[in-house]
């Protein structure tokens, strides 16, 4: 069985908030759900309190425990963090005051996914900071990812930024999603592999500076994400046009 979680935070109370996010998640989720792959899919992209997105997570999680999982998809944009050597999902009524609480921890997200033990973990994070969800030193992290084989059998991580860098966006769309897209809307073959968006999105940042997105994997790079038809396509294409548009017609 496959799964997915998708969560995409735009309203914050104590933070900048962030239009783009929820049309990310939104194209994300018309991908996931086209594909017709994943047999159980968790979007999120509207009541995005903390005690919100845990418990709707928490309850999902639970629904599978008994299920033989093949992959499970993760997907977050939002802010994100990193503080006191935890990275941090920033949801809606975030508080740097009562962060543990306002924020969803990546060691607790990965923790609830090693409880499914699934065959292919794939988690995708649009956030500032993001390069940095497990330790710092990516020869370390190569080191950890083996000596953890056990509970990671198989992974791909997509990440949209370095430690120290911001990742960006417009008010329609961010970036490193835009990219992720344009690669399935631009492809040439029907099999999408999980390499293929990362050689794509990695070519797409060549000459950006300021962000540059980390990838991570424990895999064999055969692994397939979906199979693209002409209809996914136009969708994309018509959604890439139309937020297109929405931007140009901002502009005075």
């Amino acid at each position: 069985m496959n799964i997915a979680i998708l969560i995409g935070v735009s309203d914050y109370i104590r933070a900048t908030k962030l239009p783009a996010c929820k049309n990310d998640v939104q194209i994300i989720n018309k991908v996931i759900t086209h594909s017709g792959k994943y047999e159980s899919v968790l979007l999120i992209d509207s009541e995005t309190s903390s005690a919100s997105v845990k418990e709707k997570v928490s309850n999902f999680i639970r629904q599978h425990e008994n299920e033989t999982i093949e992959e499970i998809f993760f997907y977050f944009s939002g802010h994100g963090m990193f503080t006191d050597g935890e990275f941090h999902y920033a949801l809606t009524d975030y508080d740097p005051k009562r962060i543990k609480n306002t924020t969803y921890e990546n060691s607790e997200i990965d923790q609830l996914i090693k409880s499914l033990s699934p065959d292919l973990t794939v988690k995708i994070v649009d956030a500032c900071n993001a390069g940095v969800n497990y330790i710092k030193d990516l020869d370390g992290y190569s080191k950890a990812l083996h000596d953890r084989k056990s509970e990671f059998k198989h992974c791909y991580f997509m990440l949209s930024s370095e430690s120290s860098q911001n990742s960006f966006a417009d008010n329609n769309l961010s970036f490193f999603t835009k990219s992720f897209i344009e690669c399935i809307a631009n492809s040439e073959t029907e099999s999408i592999r999980y390499k293929d968006l990362m050689d794509y999105i990695s070519d797409s940042f060549m000459s950006n500076k300021e962000q540059t997105p980390l990838f991570i994997n424990q895999a064999n790079y055969t692994e397939i994400f979906i199979s693209q038809d002409s209809s996914l396509k136009e969708i994309l294409n018509n959604s890439l046009r139309g937020l297109a548009q929405l931007q140009l017609e901002k502009i005075p």
